[in-house]
């Protein structure tokens, strides 16, 4: 739907430019941050940041740049939206030409950070999911060791970590919560590492 679909058009860029300065840019860049979920002041931050034409452009180059153009709550750079308001400064008639130019350029930087961040999400995605299948496998090596190739105390642990967090016991924990996880402690780490140590006699 995007930023046209709340309600936004150009008269509210040329209204936004008459009200706004340089000045108001980094409350902008606050109010996008804190829209969470709130698509309508996301929406009125973009129009905001693009009636600035000149100093807009740099303020959402710099922040895709260095990571904080994000609305809280979500855990990556928003590339549709940065490319969103560089639309519309391309098309803004207040913008001088170079500008316009400029935001055109700038979007197909966005579109290559888009692709890189892709790339990133992907293969952390892949290396999560062996590193689950690989700590999965010692599980079920722990449930049924064998002598000839024990867990290190290191595999050990990790199962350990990964069945508290499974558990949902990661965070705070109350007395009798912190006693269970010591009891997991001592039967799946300090236990199996003397099972080992008995298996190299």
């Amino acid at each position: 739907m995007g930023a046209h679909g709340m309600g936004y058009n150009a008269d509210s860029l040329n209204e936004l430019a008459k009200k706004l300065s340089v000045s108001d840019i980094q409350i902008i860049l606050t109010i996008y941050s804190n829209s969470n979920s709130h698509l309508g002041m996301a929406a009125g931050a973009q129009f905001a940041l693009a009636s600035q034409c000149r100093d807009g452009l740099e303020a959402v180059t710099r922040t895709v740049k260095d990571g904080t153009f994000m609305r809280s709550g979500f855990k990556s750079v928003d590339f549709t939206d940065a490319q969103n308001i560089l639309g519309l400064i391309a098309k803004f008639d207040r913008c001088d030409a170079s500008t316009q130019q400029d935001a055109v350029k700038s979007q197909a930087m966005i579109e290559e950070f888009t692709k890189a961040d892709y790339a990133r999400r992907r293969d952390a995605a892949i290396k999560e999911q062996r590193e689950d299948a690989r700590i999965q496998e010692n599980s079920l090596k722990l449930l049924a060791p064998s002598a000839d190739k024990p867990l290190t105390l290191s595999e050990r642990e990790e199962v350990f970590h990964r069945s508290v967090k499974a558990m949902g016991l990661d965070g705070p924990r109350t007395p009798d919560q912190e006693e269970m996880v010591k009891r997991m402690y001592d039967a799946m780490v300090l236990q199996h590492k003397g099972d080992a140590n008995n298996s190299r006699q």
